[in-house]
């Protein structure tokens, strides 16, 4: 017997706050395809090339890429301290 279960889900917001912020943002970590492709239809290609992103996988960061992003990095293996070393290494 199986059965589906959400384990997150990912919410729209308002991005005016973040966007506002931009100057003050480093690294942009990309947890989901979908979420990949949100930020690539909401970002302006020149923010977008200006922006350092890690993708939790190379298809989370695959709609940016195609956007214009050019700082992409992904990480090894397929969690958030993967990630999070690629940005402050050990």
């Amino acid at each position: 017997e199986a059965r589906s279960v959400a384990l997150y889900e990912t919410v729209d917001r308002d991005p005016a706050t973040a966007l506002a912020r931009l100057g003050e943002i480093n690294w942009v970590l990309v947890h989901s395809p979908k979420a990949g492709r949100r930020l690539a239809r909401l970002l302006d290609p020149k923010v977008l090339a200006k922006l350092r992103f890690v993708g939790i996988s190379e298809a989370a960061g695959l709609a940016l890429a195609e956007a214009g992003a050019q700082n992409l990095c992904f990480a090894t293996f397929p969690d958030e301290a993967a990630m999070l070393k690629l940005i402050v290494p050990a």
